[in-house]
């Protein structure tokens, strides 16, 4: 019987090691295979921050050169409108000469208009 309990002992022994030892070899593998998925969301991670990067560094080109063409547009049109401003001060000043001659010469019309319509008056008389 002693026998026979120590045997049973030992089967159990046996079976209890192998237990651990499948656990171990359980434990290696799931290790590896954590290790695996880490490294590979690692590398995931790291392809999509550089996308990420490359994106924004391809729409901070596209935003930069539309500021650009923006600026050149509006330096553009700053200059046509100076230009009209200029093209208008001048016509104005033409305006207002033209104006004060044509109002002297209606001021003397009347004036002579005046001494004609005396002249005419005293000749009646």
């Amino acid at each position: 019987m002693d026998l026979k309990n120590t045997k049973r002992k030992l089967k159990s022994d046996l079976s209890q090691m192998g237990d651990l030892s499948k656990n171990r070899n359980m434990d290696e593998m799931l290790h590896s295979e954590l290790e695996k998925i880490r490294t590979k969301s690692d590398d995931e991670l790291k392809s999509q921050k550089k996308m990420l990067a490359d994106m924004h560094s391809n729409e901070l080109k596209i935003l930069r050169d539309q500021f650009e063409t923006l600026k050149e547009q509006n330096d553009k049109y700053e200059h046509k409108l100076r230009s009209r401003e200029n093209q208008y001060d001048d016509l104005m000043s033409d305006y207002r000469v033209i104006r004060s001659k044509l109002e002297n010469e209606c001021h003397e019309l009347r004036s002579e208009i005046k001494i004609k319509s005396f002249e005419l008056e005293r000749l009646n008389l």
